[in-house]
């Protein structure tokens, strides 16, 4: 990987704000639908410096982890190979992530 992807990387990790992230549907009884519509949060961006956005992934992945790969192969997929997309448990996982040791 290059330095200026890197840079790329690191510069344009957040859409900009017109972008309005796609929803993802989650089924709750609650709801008259019986789904509830859920969308990557920009306060993420402020909350975890480490996610960037991939909207051709539409998901998160974690820029050092990404950038800095792990030759004991410790980490998990989500997030650094594969797109992170569940909204729903996003603030948790990725507190989780953030203090993982790797």
């Amino acid at each position: 990987m290059t330095d200026d992807l890197k840079y790329n990387l690191i510069k344009n990790r957040e859409p900009d704000s017109s972008f309005k992230f796609p929803a993802r549907h989650y089924k709750d009884k609650r709801a008259k639908t019986g789904l509830l519509s859920r969308y990557c949060c920009r306060d993420w961006f402020k909350m975890f410096p480490f996610v960037d956005y991939s909207m051709s992934a539409d998901g998160l992945f974690c820029l050092p982890c990404v950038l800095f790969p792990d030759s004991a192969h410790r980490r998990p997929k989500k997030l650094i190979t594969e797109a992170y997309q569940n909204w729903k448990d996003a603030v948790e996982d990725l507190k989780k992530h953030a203090t993982c040791d790797y």
